[in-house]
This record gives C-alpha cells, structure tokens and sequence, in this order.
C-alpha cells in the first residue's frame, strides 16, 4: 500500500489518500481531507486520523493510524 499525501490543492488543509491497496472503500475509508476529519502527529512517530466514514454511515466512527515504514524527502 502507498501513501499519497497532497498540500496544494486549492482551497485544501490537506488530503491523504491510499493508493494501491486492496481495501473495500465500503468497509474502510481510503480518502482523508483535513478539512473533514482529525489529523493528529504524535511526536513525528505517527500519524492519526479520526472521523465518521462518508461512503458508509453505518461503520460510524473511525480511527487509522499510520505509521510509515521509512522518511523520503521529496
């Protein structure tokens, strides 16, 4: 799974998407946008997300925690 993370959208806080994965976007959400749900960094170690799922109301709540496996500098 690879992680794609964009800071210049117009009019965007921010948006991480997975990408090349294999999860049900029905059961998981796979689409972040700052502006919609909570981003946390824990001390640079590991990123945070909290919301409620859009594509699925039923789930409710979630919580997706990533943790990268190596820091590139782009």
């Amino acid at each position: 799974m690879e992680v794609m993370v964009s800071l210049t959208d117009h009019n965007s806080m921010g948006r991480l998407v997975l990408i090349e994965n294999e999860l049900d976007p029905k059961l998981f959400p796979t689409d972040f946008d700052a502006q919609y749900q909570i981003f946390i960094n824990f001390q640079e170690v590991y990123l945070n997300i909290t919301g409620i799922h859009r594509n699925n109301p039923l789930i409710g709540k979630y919580s997706v925690v990533i943790v990268p496996l190596s820091r590139t500098l782009v």
